[in-house]
């Protein structure tokens, strides 16, 4: 068998784990030795050339350039530009309208200029990248579609288990419930999830760790810390793209600031505050601003304040809007100045992360959400959610889909008539079982609760099946439908 000769694209710490991954395949003798790895920025060259000194790297423009054209382009807000946030302008106003004149047009250009000539060199029989978040990833999916390059997404999963996904193109849906009759085994392993969902509390795994627990400072991010400064010099002490050298100490000390402000009855209300509101209420779990899958897939959803002032100008009278803070508020901090604008809207409560899902659930009328997994929830629970930015589970059938915020009250009146169907929802996991395989891929240095998990022998060894099994050998089925102009999810 001839080696593939793939091209890898990795986001900051997932560059990590697509390197020990691409060293598992060349250990198998799947994939060309030959490493070509499109980067983020400069900064992570080092831990692709530290495990193989002759490989093809292209980069990002600089993060400085980025952030510099951001303020040219934009004036500046109420907090300071984050590359997100360039990204997220980008999208909406400037790359999507093609205003050429605009430095970030030209980075676009010159982006896809270079994707071009590098793709021309490697000549690679696939593109394997995290899931589409940035610039560089646009670019890199328009010139491979260009190509006729089969282009993947690898992504982790959305639910609580450990799944791995791929998809083929721009959407976030990379399996479907109408494509085949699930199998027994798929519809056993939807039935046991479905139980064991409903047997433990409604929240993310990580929020258990961290609700009841108070902010310290500990020997554990004494090490932590020093890993990074190590991973820094490893990086390039000097080198303009690396991360903030006081990066984790500035993040503890703004999470204890956080800590207090959840603690305050001025910023964030609590059930029993929420429970002497007499008006119908719509729950409302927010995102993290900015966060990679509103920024990606429905950039006008991404700020919170601007969506939940919009929310709010669109409900019914009667009706009061409940912002309930996202349960990694700590981590990804909130700006102050956002708080306080939520916090203004007469018909819209903020309320603590803290507070009990199954509590809540119980006193709101309806569920919305824009792609959170708390909507898929809902619907275990066999509630109806009404979704705005399309989520991977409208599969299901059983969300009232919302396309305009002008049609929020007729969405109020579809949900509350509307009977979720258990069956559709279970075939859709089904579905998603049959289309996901055993495994676990994340960026070691965020969001779990082992990093050491992340890169161990065990899981490596999981992505490098799932891509050598059921990646690679679809790639003829892919490659027949990228010449039929058919870039679909198989």
């Amino acid at each position: 068998m001839t080696p593939y000769k793939i091209v890898y694209h990795g986001m900051h710490g997932t560059t990590k784990v697509l390197v020990e991954t691409h060293k598992e395949l060349v250990a198998r003798g799947v994939v060309d030795p030959q490493a070509n790895f499109i980067l983020f920025n400069r900064y992570w060259s080092r831990f692709v050339t530290r495990g193989f000194p002759d490989a093809r790297l292209l980069f990002h423009p600089s993060i400085i350039d980025i952030r510099s054209a951001a303020k040219r382009d934009y004036p500046s807000s109420s907090y300071s530009y984050s590359e997100d946030q360039f990204l997220r302008a980008w999208k909406m106003d400037r790359v999507l309208n093609k205003k050429p004149k605009s430095y970030a047009y030209q980075v676009w250009t010159a982006s896809l200029a270079r994707i071009e000539r590098f793709l021309t060199e490697v000549q690679p029989d696939l593109i394997l990248s995290e899931a589409i978040q940035s610039l560089l990833c646009y670019a890199l999916f328009t010139v491979a579609t260009a190509k006729r390059i089969p282009y993947i997404q690898l992504m982790a999963s959305r639910l609580n288990s450990h799944r791995l996904e791929f998809c083929t193109d721009l959407s976030d849906h990379p399996y479907k419930t109408h494509s085949q009759l699930p199998s027994d085994t798929s519809l056993h392993w939807a039935n046991q999830y479905v139980q064991e969902f409903k047997t433990r509390c409604l929240e993310p795994a990580y929020f258990a760790d961290t609700k009841n627990k108070r902010i310290r400072f500990k020997w554990d991010d004494v090490t932590k810390s020093m890993t990074y400064l190590h991973e820094l010099a490893l990086g390039g002490a000097l080198e303009p793209t690396r991360g903030n050298l006081i990066g984790p100490f500035i993040s503890k000390l703004k999470a204890f600031r956080m800590e207090r402000l959840l603690k305050k009855s001025t910023y964030y209300k609590t059930l029993s505050d929420l429970s002497q509101r007499p008006e119908r209420k719509l729950l409302f779990p927010m995102h993290v601003t900015p966060e990679a899958s509103t920024l990606t897939y429905t950039p006008q959803y991404a700020d919170m304040g601007d969506s939940i002032t919009g929310l709010s100008r669109h409900l019914p009278k009667g009706w009061i809007l409940v912002a309930k803070e996202h349960p990694s508020v700590t981590s990804l901090l909130r700006s102050t100045l956002e708080i306080r604008r939520i916090r203004a809207l007469d018909n819209v409560v903020l309320l603590s992360p803290y507070v009990d899902n199954r509590e809540l659930l119980k006193i709101c009328a309806a569920v919305i959400t824009i792609k959170g997994t708390f909507g898929l929830e809902t619907l275990l629970m066999g509630r109806a959610v009404i979704t705005i930015g399309r989520p991977f589970y409208d599969e299901t059938g059983n969300t009232v889909i919302c396309r305009s915020l002008a049609e929020l009250p007729q969405a109020l009146e579809q949900a509350a008539s509307m009977q979720v169907n258990p069956e559709r929802t279970l075939q859709f996991l089904a579905a998603y079982y049959d289309s996901t395989g055993p495994g676990f891929f994340a960026n070691p240095d965020i969001f779990i609760r082992d990093p050491a998990a992340a890169l161990s022998h065990a899981t490596i060894g999981r992505i490098a099946d799932y891509i050598q099994d059921y990646v690679l050998a679809r790639l003829p089925d892919l490659r027949a439908a990228i010449q039929k102009d058919s870039f679909v999810a198989i």
